[in-house]
């Protein structure tokens, strides 16, 4: 989908884009522009660090086309919630599905956190006039992280495993 016509579905009527799709593509961005600053940073460094280097642009690369697959699984999550709620299920029942619903928003915590971390071993090595996109990729990431946090917690709430529930809130925790 064209950038355009994803952000006026996101501005639709309709429940599916919304937050999560947004948090994917915050996190997206993020690894975008860390991966250019890593790619610029590759030029100046010496051959021994060259390998380094291109392992942690390897590594955004996998985590933007994961973080891109969570668009897809998250609106899956979303929509055979609500099938639930229509189908009239009560409560107790539905908090598999509630469950279900926070995965692939933590995911995206861990991706963010992860990719966080890997931004800051660009920070000695980042020239002056790229320190802004080095943290604008980093502001990137962490308010995709808090973004994709806020679906988790709001998921957390139709849960009825308490165990699971701490299980996840730690997850998320440790996550940044």
């Amino acid at each position: 989908m064209r950038i355009a016509d994803f952000l006026n579905e996101l501005g639709s009527q309709k429940p599916v884009p919304g937050g999560g799709a947004a948090a994917c593509m915050t996190i997206a961005l993020g690894l975008s522009l860390g991966e250019m600053v890593c790619r610029l940073n590759l030029k100046r460094l010496k051959s021994k660090d060259e390998k380094k280097q291109n392992k942690i642009i390897d590594s955004l690369i996998k985590k933007r086309q994961e973080v891109l697959s969570l668009i897809d699984k998250d609106a899956r999550a979303f929509g055979d919630l609500m099938g639930q709620f229509k189908k009239g299920k009560k409560s107790a029942e539905l908090g598999a599905y509630f469950e279900k619903c926070t995965r692939a928003p933590l995911r995206m915590c861990v991706l963010a956190g992860e990719a966080a971390e890997l931004m800051g071993t660009q920070e000695k090595i980042t020239n002056r006039f790229l320190m802004s996109d080095l943290e604008e990729s980093e502001l990137l990431l962490s308010a995709g992280w808090k973004a994709a946090r806020l679906n988790v917690e709001i998921n957390l709430n139709g849960m009825n495993d308490d165990k699971r529930v701490q299980a996840v809130r730690q997850a998320v925790k440790l996550s940044w």
